[in-house]
């Protein structure tokens, strides 16, 4: 099989060939679909590749295209939790020095803030920090604070209780950027937008679904003052994403799906 991601340049010889040798085709789209990101260049170079490939795994859903006429080769998954990474057990640690864990960027892997860009992440996280002033947020990629990655994000990742999962993008059905699996794959109690509908992957006694910025305020207060509820709302969705969202069980759905191996499909597998 042929796993390609983020790449929209590979030449027509290359997709013929794997034809030729009965070579599966397959891609993977981690980013938002969203217009705003997806805009009218992209969406070409996308459907170039689905014209070549057997499937197609986004972390969204495949609603969006559902008019599209290669609209069945696509298919949901989740981002994927990997415990050689997400080994934190942040609900075993008694001394977590930050209450919420928040990092944004404006844009994959950019390490440096854009000058004159803001999204309405920043908006929410700033309101949010002016609202619960007894509350301790560890957050970044605002306010002059840089985008951490790598061993920095995990750093202060591992010393919190609490993490937002907010992404940008208007079209959030389904989709998260790639934080979640390392906020809730690490142990952390995780705030989610209920409008996500990711409540089909978790639900309300693993991870914390809010309807607006009050409600949010509200139960970030909840649980900061009650241990032992977020304690066990965190160990659950941990447990939970690395049963049954690990990288092996992603990676035989893909095998499986173009039926190069035979796995019983995993819960998620029909999300649309």
């Amino acid at each position: 099989m042929l796993l390609i991601g983020h790449v929209f340049n590979i030449n027509e010889k290359v997709f013929s060939y794997c034809k030729e040798k009965n070579i599966k085709i397959c891609s993977w789209y981690i980013d938002s679909i969203s217009k705003e990101f997806l805009n009218l260049d992209k969406e070409k170079k996308f459907f170039y590749n689905l014209e070549h490939v057997d499937k197609c795994f986004i972390t969204s859903s495949p609603k969006l295209f559902k008019k599209h006429k290669l609209y069945n080769k696509l298919r949901f998954i989740p981002n994927p939790v990997d415990s050689s990474i997400d080994n934190y057990k942040n609900f075993d640690n008694k001394n977590l020095e930050f209450d919420i864990f928040s990092a944004i960027s404006h844009g994959q892997n950019r390490g440096l803030l854009k000058k004159g860009k803001s999204d309405s992440r920043e908006k929410l996280i700033k309101n949010l920090i002016i609202n619960v002033p007894e509350i301790k947020f560890a957050s970044f990629g605002l306010d002059k604070f840089e985008p951490i990655w790598g061993s920095n994000y995990y750093y202060y990742l591992s010393k919190s209780k609490m993490a937002l999962n907010i992404s940008r993008g208007l079209y959030q059905k389904l989709y998260s950027s790639d934080r979640i699996s390392s906020l809730i794959g690490n142990g952390l109690l995780v705030f989610i937008d209920k409008k996500t509908e990711l409540n089909k992957l978790f639900n309300d006694k693993q991870v914390v679904f809010y309807n607006n910025e009050k409600d949010l305020i509200n139960k970030i207060l909840y649980y900061a003052s009650n241990d032992k509820i977020r304690i066990k709302l965190a160990k659950s969705a941990y447990n939970k994403y690395h049963k049954y969202m690990n990288n092996m069980i992603l990676t035989n759905y893909m095998l499986s799906s173009v039926d190069l191996i035979n796995k019983k499909n995993p819960f998620w597998h029909n999300m649309k």
